[in-house]
């Protein structure tokens, strides 16, 4: 089962009113920050962090243990401008065990909240739309733009039904987060215009290694599916 790990800046638009008027620059700037740092660390650390509203951010953390969760939530808690709150917790159903953490977080007066499960492979999926740079080309950009979010609506609220997580990665690029069990009969559902590259791993960072090399063979052709699956040899 995926270790879901979600992280709250709190009283976080108290800070950015505190910022005065003319602030919304100095917000986008301190959230890009936020978000680099977070990634960095949890990159180096074998995990992924996916920002959801720039007050929450959700990092796949399989195998992390209670004090290196202090660590990274003291790490964290120094880089922004308001205390945190963290809950790590697994489950099955990635989006069942956001469900639970975000409940955790709403009525748990504990900074640090982990709980005990069996932490088992992360399903991540790289998913790519097909040939974008057309789309530009015969549109505009922000015609492309439109497409790109009313696609993202559309898979993440599909994948959500699933217990899947959805995050948008830039350009035509999303990730989700699949459920570990029968995550196979739902990438066949997943649109034919979009490349699935998909990785299984215990660690989060592999699997989505993994996932990006399964996208690169079918860009490349090696496939004739639109999606591939590769899995973790250890």
């Amino acid at each position: 089962m995926p270790r879901i790990t979600l992280v709250k800046l709190v009283d976080y638009r108290k800070w950015t009113e505190e910022l005065g008027f003319d602030r919304e620059g100095l917000i986008q700037i301190k959230q890009a920050e936020i978000y680099r740092w977070i990634q960095e660390r949890a990159w180096s650390m074998g995990f992924f962090a996916m920002p959801l509203m720039y007050d929450h951010y959700l990092i796949l953390t399989n195998g992390i243990s209670r004090e290196e969760l202090i660590d990274l939530a003291e790490y964290i808690e120094e880089k922004t401008p308001c205390s945190i709150k963290v809950v790590s917790i697994t489950h099955k159903n990635p989006a069942i065990a956001q469900l639970y953490a975000s409940r955790i977080l709403q009525v748990s007066e504990n900074k640090i909240t982990y709980i005990d499960g069996e932490d088992s492979v992360n399903v991540i999926a790289h998913i790519d739309l097909n040939d974008i740079t057309s789309l530009i080309n015969e549109t505009s950009i922000y015609e492309a733009y439109l497409e790109v979010n009313m696609l993202l609506n559309q898979l993440s609220s599909q994948i959500y039904e699933q217990n899947g997580l959805v995050s948008y990665l830039g350009g035509d690029n999303f990730v989700a987060i699949l459920p570990s069990e029968n995550y196979e009969k739902l990438i066949t559902r997943i649109p034919g215009c979009l490349k699935v590259g998909v990785g299984v791993s215990i660690n989060p960072r592999e699997a989505f290694k993994l996932a990006t090399e399964a996208l690169t063979r079918i860009r490349k052709g090696y496939v004739k599916t639109n999606y591939l699956i590769i899995q973790s040899s250890s």
